[in-house]
């Protein structure tokens, strides 16, 4: 998770953070990933994947 911002009331502060992801799962939602890369972690994740 990761903290994206701190609201401040009286002497409280509250943080909101983002979904939960694995690293991976950010490696795809960024922008700049290498899709050649992601496809080939791909394919390894689905030969890793037990459930599937």
């Amino acid at each position: 998770m990761k903290l994206i911002r701190v609201e401040v009331r009286g002497s409280r502060r509250r943080r909101a953070y983002d979904e939960p992801m694995t690293p991976f799962e950010r490696l795809k939602a960024c922008k700049d990933g290498d899709p050649g890369q992601i496809a080939r972690l791909e394919k390894k994740l689905a030969k890793l994947d037990p459930f599937t």
